[in-house]
């Protein structure tokens, strides 16, 4: 068994609760974009947040002169100040914790590892696996995103979309990987 093998192995067995997540995520952002053709150029919600406190705006992280009725003001209020982020968290921590320690749970561990594969080789592997899976997540979210910006005309900047979603990606595979090592250990 290669190290390779290890990583497509972590990638096909989860292959169903990846598509779970990959379709829930392309959901949720659907759900959030049709919504957003209600809102739009409601001159009365703007004003409403801008009488907001200050501390209340910090919280929601309404920037000053964002316009939440704005299509990229709207999902980013919405979506990428909370929502998104912690989906893409709970993916990403869930895969990482799976690959080594969900794997010695479930009693399998002992058997990846009497093949002639380094210890270290094989989590790397794994670590591919779990990079894998966040940038399948990551790449949905923003193909939904492409995919509903003419639909309900959000007005997406494509530069903006590439950024938030490698963004997502960057936080994602940061704690992925911080949760395989701590099951690795």
């Amino acid at each position: 068994m290669t190290t390779a093998e290890l990583a497509r192995r972590g990638l096909v067995d989860h292959r169903r609760s990846l598509a779970a997540w990959v379709a829930g995520v392309a959901g949720y952002i659907a759900l959030i974009a049709a919504t957003f053709p209600s809102i739009e150029g409601s001159g009365e919600l703007d004003q409403l947040i801008e009488d907001y406190p200050e501390i209340l705006k910090n919280l929601f992280g309404l920037s000053e002169g964002a316009s939440i009725t704005s299509g990229p003001g709207y999902l980013d209020a919405e979506l990428f100040s909370f929502m998104l982020p912690l989906l893409v968290l709970v993916q990403a921590i869930g895969a990482g914790a799976r690959a080594i320690a969900g794997e010695e749970d479930a009693g399998r561990l002992e058997l990846v590892l009497a093949y002639p594969v380094r210890r270290r080789e094989a989590v790397l592997a794994t670590g591919a696996a779990v990079a894998a899976s966040v940038a399948l997540v990551c790449a949905a979210a923003g193909a939904a995103l492409l995919l509903f910006d003419p639909v309900f005309g959000l007005d997406l900047a494509l530069g903006n979309v590439v950024g938030a979603v490698a963004g997502l990606g960057a936080l994602g595979l940061f704690h992925g990987w911080l949760a395989l090592a701590v099951g690795a250990a």
